[in-house]
Protein backbone atom coordinates (compact mmCIF):
# COMPACT_ATOMS: atom_id res chain seq x y z
CA UNK A 1 0.00 0.00 0.00
CA UNK A 2 1.07 3.12 -0.57
CA UNK A 3 -1.20 4.95 1.59
CA UNK A 4 -4.36 5.85 2.89
CA UNK A 5 -7.00 8.18 0.96
CA UNK A 6 -8.65 9.79 3.43
CA UNK A 7 -12.73 9.90 2.02
CA UNK A 8 -14.34 11.96 4.22
CA UNK A 9 -15.72 13.14 6.69
CA UNK A 10 -15.88 16.86 5.09
CA UNK A 11 -18.49 16.52 2.90
CA UNK A 12 -20.94 18.08 1.25
CA UNK A 13 -24.89 17.13 3.19
CA UNK A 14 -26.49 17.47 -0.56
CA UNK A 15 -23.27 14.62 -1.99
CA UNK A 16 -22.38 12.23 0.84
CA UNK A 17 -23.43 9.03 -1.53
CA UNK A 18 -23.21 5.64 -0.24
CA UNK A 19 -21.80 7.51 3.17
CA UNK A 20 -23.96 7.62 6.43
CA UNK A 21 -24.86 11.23 7.41
CA UNK A 22 -24.10 10.72 11.05
CA UNK A 23 -19.91 10.56 10.04
CA UNK A 24 -20.58 14.11 8.05
CA UNK A 25 -18.48 16.83 9.70
CA UNK A 26 -16.97 20.20 8.81
CA UNK A 27 -13.43 21.26 9.00
CA UNK A 28 -14.18 24.33 11.18
CA UNK A 29 -16.10 22.30 13.77
CA UNK A 30 -13.93 19.04 13.53
CA UNK A 31 -10.51 19.78 12.82
CA UNK A 32 -8.97 16.95 10.92
CA UNK A 33 -6.32 16.18 14.05
CA UNK A 34 -9.05 15.87 16.14
CA UNK A 35 -10.96 13.44 13.77
CA UNK A 36 -7.97 11.15 12.60
CA UNK A 37 -5.05 12.16 15.26
CA UNK A 38 -1.78 14.23 14.61
CA UNK A 39 -0.26 11.23 12.51
CA UNK A 40 -0.81 11.43 9.03
CA UNK A 41 2.59 10.00 8.05
CA UNK A 42 0.55 7.02 6.09
CA UNK A 43 -2.30 9.42 4.59
CA UNK A 44 -1.59 10.34 0.85
CA UNK A 45 -4.97 11.96 -0.16
CA UNK A 46 -7.65 13.92 1.77
CA UNK A 47 -10.62 14.33 -0.36
CA UNK A 48 -13.18 17.29 1.27
CA UNK A 49 -16.12 19.69 -0.41
CA UNK A 50 -14.65 23.51 -1.28
CA UNK A 51 -18.37 25.19 -0.13
CA UNK A 52 -17.99 23.14 3.53
CA UNK A 53 -16.59 25.86 6.31
CA UNK A 54 -13.37 25.56 6.87
CA UNK A 55 -12.07 23.65 3.92
CA UNK A 56 -9.93 26.18 2.85
CA UNK A 57 -8.57 26.80 5.76
CA UNK A 58 -7.63 22.96 5.92
CA UNK A 59 -6.57 22.87 2.11
CA UNK A 60 -3.93 25.44 3.53
CA UNK A 61 -3.00 24.05 6.74
CA UNK A 62 -2.55 20.36 4.72
CA UNK A 63 -0.09 21.79 1.64
CA UNK A 64 1.67 23.57 4.39
CA UNK A 65 2.32 20.80 7.20
CA UNK A 66 1.77 17.64 4.91
CA UNK A 67 2.95 18.86 1.84
CA UNK A 68 3.09 15.17 0.27
CA UNK A 69 -0.38 14.80 0.88
CA UNK A 70 -2.97 15.34 -2.24
CA UNK A 71 -5.64 17.20 -1.38
CA UNK A 72 -8.52 16.30 -3.64
CA UNK A 73 -12.45 17.86 -4.09
CA UNK A 74 -14.98 15.50 -4.32
CA UNK A 75 -18.52 14.88 -2.52
CA UNK A 76 -19.33 18.30 -3.12
CA UNK A 77 -22.11 21.30 -4.53
CA UNK A 78 -19.61 23.93 -5.21
CA UNK A 79 -20.13 26.18 -7.94
CA UNK A 80 -16.45 26.54 -10.51
CA UNK A 81 -15.85 29.24 -7.90
CA UNK A 82 -15.22 27.96 -5.09
CA UNK A 83 -13.91 24.68 -7.37
CA UNK A 84 -11.26 27.37 -8.84
CA UNK A 85 -10.71 28.87 -5.23
CA UNK A 86 -9.79 25.51 -3.69
CA UNK A 87 -7.37 24.29 -6.98
CA UNK A 88 -5.50 27.88 -5.94
CA UNK A 89 -5.08 27.12 -2.31
CA UNK A 90 -3.60 24.01 -3.53
CA UNK A 91 -6.02 21.15 -4.51
CA UNK A 92 -4.65 19.02 -7.13
CA UNK A 93 -7.49 16.38 -7.47
CA UNK A 94 -10.70 15.60 -8.04
CA UNK A 95 -12.34 12.55 -6.72
CA UNK A 96 -14.23 10.08 -9.21
CA UNK A 97 -15.10 13.20 -11.63
CA UNK A 98 -18.92 13.21 -12.40
CA UNK A 99 -20.03 11.36 -9.14
CA UNK A 100 -21.21 12.72 -6.26
CA UNK A 101 -21.14 16.32 -7.36
CA UNK A 102 -22.96 19.12 -9.12
CA UNK A 103 -24.09 17.98 -12.34
CA UNK A 104 -22.63 20.39 -15.25
CA UNK A 105 -24.46 23.29 -16.13
CA UNK A 106 -23.65 25.62 -19.02
CA UNK A 107 -24.12 28.48 -16.64
CA UNK A 108 -22.12 27.38 -13.76
CA UNK A 109 -20.74 24.12 -14.27
CA UNK A 110 -19.67 23.63 -11.00
CA UNK A 111 -16.17 20.93 -10.15
CA UNK A 112 -16.45 19.69 -13.64
CA UNK A 113 -15.87 23.21 -15.26
CA UNK A 114 -12.16 22.75 -14.01
CA UNK A 115 -11.45 20.77 -17.02
CA UNK A 116 -12.02 23.91 -19.06
CA UNK A 117 -9.88 26.41 -16.86
CA UNK A 118 -6.72 25.55 -18.88
CA UNK A 119 -4.64 27.64 -16.57
CA UNK A 120 -5.34 25.72 -13.54
CA UNK A 121 -6.30 21.97 -15.18
CA UNK A 122 -2.52 21.57 -16.21
CA UNK A 123 -1.77 20.20 -13.03
CA UNK A 124 -4.88 18.87 -11.71
CA UNK A 125 -5.63 15.24 -11.92
CA UNK A 126 -8.87 13.33 -11.67
CA UNK A 127 -10.25 10.52 -10.69
CA UNK A 128 -12.82 8.17 -12.95
CA UNK A 129 -14.43 4.90 -12.19
CA UNK A 130 -14.91 3.25 -15.72
CA UNK A 131 -16.91 0.87 -15.31
CA UNK A 132 -19.58 2.03 -17.70
CA UNK A 133 -22.19 2.59 -15.12
CA UNK A 134 -20.76 5.64 -12.73
CA UNK A 135 -20.12 7.15 -15.95
CA UNK A 136 -21.27 6.74 -18.82
CA UNK A 137 -18.64 6.92 -21.90
CA UNK A 138 -19.17 9.50 -23.84
CA UNK A 139 -18.50 11.39 -20.34
CA UNK A 140 -15.23 9.36 -20.23
CA UNK A 141 -14.46 10.59 -23.76
CA UNK A 142 -15.25 14.22 -22.81
CA UNK A 143 -13.06 14.49 -19.76
CA UNK A 144 -10.03 12.39 -21.26
CA UNK A 145 -10.18 14.89 -25.12
CA UNK A 146 -10.71 17.83 -22.11
CA UNK A 147 -7.34 16.90 -20.49
CA UNK A 148 -6.12 13.58 -21.19
CA UNK A 149 -2.81 13.85 -18.93
CA UNK A 150 -4.61 14.44 -15.87
CA UNK A 151 -6.42 10.96 -16.17
CA UNK A 152 -6.31 8.53 -13.30
CA UNK A 153 -8.22 5.53 -13.23
CA UNK A 154 -9.57 4.25 -10.12
CA UNK A 155 -12.31 1.36 -9.16
CA UNK A 156 -13.45 2.29 -6.05
CA UNK A 157 -14.19 -1.10 -5.40
CA UNK A 158 -15.87 -2.22 -2.22
CA UNK A 159 -15.75 -5.87 -0.59
CA UNK A 160 -18.54 -7.43 -2.95
CA UNK A 161 -15.98 -7.11 -5.99
CA UNK A 162 -15.35 -10.33 -7.22
CA UNK A 163 -18.28 -12.18 -5.12
CA UNK A 164 -21.93 -12.93 -6.56
CA UNK A 165 -24.65 -10.90 -7.27
CA UNK A 166 -27.07 -10.23 -3.68
CA UNK A 167 -26.41 -8.53 -0.69
CA UNK A 168 -23.12 -7.49 1.08
CA UNK A 169 -21.80 -4.89 3.64
CA UNK A 170 -19.96 -1.91 3.29
CA UNK A 171 -19.39 -0.59 6.94
CA UNK A 172 -22.63 -0.64 8.35
CA UNK A 173 -24.95 -0.49 5.08
CA UNK A 174 -26.43 -3.21 3.55
CA UNK A 175 -24.94 -3.20 0.01
CA UNK A 176 -27.03 -5.28 -3.24
CA UNK A 177 -25.34 -6.31 -6.00
CA UNK A 178 -27.51 -6.32 -9.25
CA UNK A 179 -27.85 -6.31 -12.95
CA UNK A 180 -27.40 -3.34 -14.78
CA UNK A 181 -27.74 -1.93 -18.08
CA UNK A 182 -26.73 1.79 -19.31
CA UNK A 183 -27.24 2.36 -23.40
CA UNK A 184 -27.46 -1.37 -23.68
CA UNK A 185 -23.90 -1.65 -21.77
CA UNK A 186 -24.86 -4.56 -19.50
CA UNK A 187 -23.06 -5.85 -16.67
CA UNK A 188 -23.51 -5.54 -12.67
CA UNK A 189 -23.48 -2.69 -10.45
CA UNK A 190 -23.58 -2.24 -6.17
CA UNK A 191 -26.37 -0.31 -4.80
CA UNK A 192 -27.52 0.51 -1.41
CA UNK A 193 -29.89 -2.35 -0.55
CA UNK A 194 -33.49 -0.84 -1.70
CA UNK A 195 -32.29 2.26 -3.56
CA UNK A 196 -30.46 3.09 -6.74
CA UNK A 197 -28.15 4.82 -4.91
CA UNK A 198 -24.04 3.05 -6.22
CA UNK A 199 -22.32 1.92 -2.95
CA UNK A 200 -19.04 2.07 -4.27
CA UNK A 201 -17.97 0.10 -7.59
CA UNK A 202 -16.80 -3.32 -8.51
CA UNK A 203 -14.86 -3.52 -11.26
CA UNK A 204 -11.36 -4.28 -11.62
CA UNK A 205 -8.60 -2.29 -12.66
CA UNK A 206 -7.37 -4.44 -15.98
CA UNK A 207 -11.18 -3.96 -17.13
CA UNK A 208 -11.10 0.03 -16.22
CA UNK A 209 -8.25 -0.12 -18.95
CA UNK A 210 -10.03 -1.61 -21.53
CA UNK A 211 -12.79 0.37 -20.76
CA UNK A 212 -10.91 3.52 -21.17
CA UNK A 213 -9.26 3.05 -24.01
CA UNK A 214 -12.82 2.11 -25.85
CA UNK A 215 -14.92 4.90 -24.09
CA UNK A 216 -12.44 7.32 -24.88
CA UNK A 217 -10.66 6.12 -28.05
CA UNK A 218 -7.44 6.45 -26.93
CA UNK A 219 -4.53 4.46 -27.50
CA UNK A 220 -3.58 1.40 -25.55
CA UNK A 221 -0.61 3.03 -24.41
CA UNK A 222 -2.61 6.25 -23.29
CA UNK A 223 -5.04 4.32 -21.45
CA UNK A 224 -2.29 2.23 -19.85
CA UNK A 225 -1.04 5.86 -18.49
CA UNK A 226 -4.34 6.36 -17.38
CA UNK A 227 -3.65 3.59 -14.69
CA UNK A 228 0.47 4.16 -14.07
CA UNK A 229 2.21 7.17 -14.88
CA UNK A 230 -0.74 9.97 -14.19
CA UNK A 231 -1.21 8.63 -11.09
CA UNK A 232 2.03 8.39 -9.91
CA UNK A 233 2.49 12.22 -10.90
CA UNK A 234 -0.26 13.25 -9.01
CA UNK A 235 0.98 11.15 -5.84
CA UNK A 236 4.41 12.71 -6.72
CA UNK A 237 6.36 9.42 -6.55
CA UNK A 238 7.06 9.57 -10.31
CA UNK A 239 10.81 8.98 -10.03
CA UNK A 240 10.11 6.01 -8.96
CA UNK A 241 6.73 4.24 -9.68
CA UNK A 242 4.66 4.76 -12.55
CA UNK A 243 6.22 3.03 -15.51
CA UNK A 244 9.24 0.05 -16.69
CA UNK A 245 12.66 1.74 -16.20
CA UNK A 246 16.20 0.92 -14.56
CA UNK A 247 15.88 1.99 -10.96
CA UNK A 248 11.63 2.05 -10.45
CA UNK A 249 9.85 0.03 -8.51
CA UNK A 250 9.71 -3.50 -10.70
CA UNK A 251 5.50 -3.64 -10.13
CA UNK A 252 4.60 -5.64 -13.42
CA UNK A 253 1.18 -6.89 -14.18
CA UNK A 254 0.65 -8.91 -17.45
CA UNK A 255 -2.32 -8.50 -19.48
CA UNK A 256 -3.96 -10.15 -22.42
Amino acid sequence: MLGLHLEGPYFGLEKIGAHPLNNIKTPKNHPISKVYGDDLKNVKIVTLAPEVDGSLDLINELKTKHPSIVVSIGHSSANLKEAQMSVKAGATKITHLFNAMRSFHHRDPGIVGLLGCAELNENLYYGIICDGFHCHPSCVQMAYQSHPTGACLVTDAMSALGLPKGRHTLGDSVVEVVDADLDGLKGIKAVLADSDTLAGAIVTMDECVRNFHRFAKCSITEALDAATINPARCLGISDHKGKLAYGFDGDIVILE
